[in-house]
């Protein structure tokens, strides 16, 4: 996330874990995302959502009109944390854990193996 002063930030998403770098998928998740963000102008909303334990911003980040969470579950990309969803009380939680469900049913993505 660039700030205002030109500093850029590194957020983790709020409510999923994508593959790491050096993982299995890790690449196409990082594809899948840049991809989607350019061709809405790398302009990104960023919605603060806390901290993670190594206090870094935990955020929702909307391009375009998706959450970019969506946008990764849907392409099988991302594992929801459905805890930190209730927690947050996130509706649309809802329909990004249809999404990895049906990945999995359907062996695509991180579940392709």
């Amino acid at each position: 996330m660039a700030k205002s002063d030109g500093q850029v930030e590194r957020v983790r998403l709020f409510a999923i874990g994508v593959p790491a770098a050096g993982q299995a998928a890790a690449d196409a998740a990082q594809r899948r995302t840049a991809s989607w963000c350019r061709q809405w102008g790398d302009v990104a909303e960023v919605r603060p959502m806390g901290h993670d334990r190594e206090g870094r911003v935990v955020a929702r980040v909307l391009v375009g009109r998706e959450d970019v969470a969506e946008v990764l579950t849907k392409a099988c990309l991302a594992i929801v944390d459905m805890r930190r969803c209730r927690e947050q009380f996130t509706p649309e939680c809802v329909s990004w854990n249809a999404w990895e469900l049906q990945c999995r049913d359907e062996k695509k993505g991180l579940w392709a193996q």
